[in-house]
């Protein structure tokens, strides 16, 4: 019989050892890498590892050397070092003198800028309606005059035919004289309603026109949208002023005026309103335009101060009227009580509250940067 062959148990011994032994190494050929990255990204690194300020020249070699998490972490803590320096500052108000030092300031830089602008309004607004007429010169200019006028003329045939053929039609309302509050605030709201019924024949005939003569967005339709705007916010007011004033029905006034003070009131209310539209729709090709900033800046100035202007002016100029028309509407105009005739003589002490107002309101860019006016390249930048 063959015998086996035996391997001496020293060599045996010795090579288990060693396949043991390379076993070992390669498990920790493949494991230490992966466990010492894992050590790596869980081991927190302290931030400010980067020197607060770097030179130009440095700053590659000194982000070189970090590693990503290094890199990370130092983000984050720049990150939220500028936030809480911003919220601190947030947090800081001014004081009342340090705001007045401000306005003052930004009056006399704005006051400037509206001094030097004042010589370049009238090119502003000739660039503003050359715009308007699509960079066609003089025929453009024409053109866009005629579409106005057309504008204008469909708005009233359009208004007239509305008069003539369809509001006899829809009521039939009295004006004779009417009898107790009620009754009258009845009768003008029909009345308010049948003219406003003529405002919008007028819109409607106009609006027509206009989308026709003009594509959408074009520089003239957006010029003569301007107009027709004003005319129609115009005759809404006037509308509104009617509802009290009743010009034309003295049996229908709200308001114990005689005929002369009602018609001299309703054309200032008038004149008023004309000047303060006129005011924009300067503004608003100057601003459409992307004008020069100090023109903006001064016809916005104009636009919003005038109105309180013109109201101080009326309640200047109808004082007296109206204080007379208080003590006469009294229950007893012989002996009116003293509480009437102490609103009679200072009533017109409201204009101080306008006129706080207006320059609230008016003068506001006095002491607001121009950046902030409505319109102004600046703020669109």
């Amino acid at each position: 019989m063959k015998k086996e062959y035996q391997m001496p148990s020293q060599v045996s011994s010795r090579l288990l050892f060693s396949l043991v032994l390379l076993f070992f190494v390669c498990f920790l050929g493949v494991v230490a890498p992966s466990s010492l990255a894992m050590a790596e990204q869980n081991v927190p690194v302290a931030a400010g590892s980067l020197p607060a300020e770097i030179p130009a020249e440095r700053v590659d070699a000194e982000v070189a050397r970090l590693s990503d998490v290094q890199v990370r972490e130092e983000l984050l803590a720049r990150l939220r070092q500028e936030a809480q320096a911003r919220d601190e500052t947030e947090l800081i108000v001014p004081t009342f003198s340090e705001r007045v030092r401000e306005k003052v300031y930004l009056m006399g830089e704005n006051l400037r800028t509206i001094a030097a602008a004042v010589p370049k309004t009238g090119g502003e607004l000739f660039r503003a309606l050359a715009l308007a007429t699509d960079g066609r010169g003089f025929l453009g200019f024409l053109g866009l005059m005629g579409s106005l006028l057309l504008m204008i003329g469909a708005g009233l045939l359009a208004e007239w035919v509305f008069r003539r053929k369809v509001r006899p039609a829809i009521s039939n309302v009295p004006e004779s004289e009417s009898r107790g509050l009620l009754n009258k605030v009845a009768l003008n709201i029909l009345h308010t309603i049948l003219r406003s019924l003529n405002v919008l024949a007028f819109a409607v005939g106009s609006i027509l026109i206009l989308v026709l003569l003009h594509v959408s967005d074009s520089p003239p339709r957006l010029f003569l949208s301007l107009i027709l705007e004003a005319i129609i916010a115009a005759r809404i007011v006037f509308l509104v002023a009617g509802f009290f004033l009743a010009p034309h029905h003295q049996n229908l006034r709200l308001m114990r005026l005689g005929d002369a003070t009602t018609s001299q009131v309703y054309n200032w209310i008038r004149a008023t309103v004309i000047a303060g539209l006129t005011t924009r729709i300067l503004y608003e090709m100057v601003a459409k335009a992307h004008g020069d900033d100090g023109v903006i800046l001064l016809l916005a100035t104009i636009k919003e101060s005038v109105l309180g202007i013109l109201i101080i002016a009326a309640i200047l100029y109808f004082k007296n009227t109206v204080a007379q028309t208080i003590r006469e509407n009294a229950p007893d105009p012989g002996n009116p009580t003293p509480l009437r005739l102490m609103f009679a003589n200072l009533w017109h002490l409201g204009q101080f509250s306008i006129f706080s107002w207006s320059l609230r309101t008016g003068f506001f860019a006095f002491g607001s940067p121009a950046s902030q006016v409505p319109g102004s390249p600046m703020s669109a930048a």
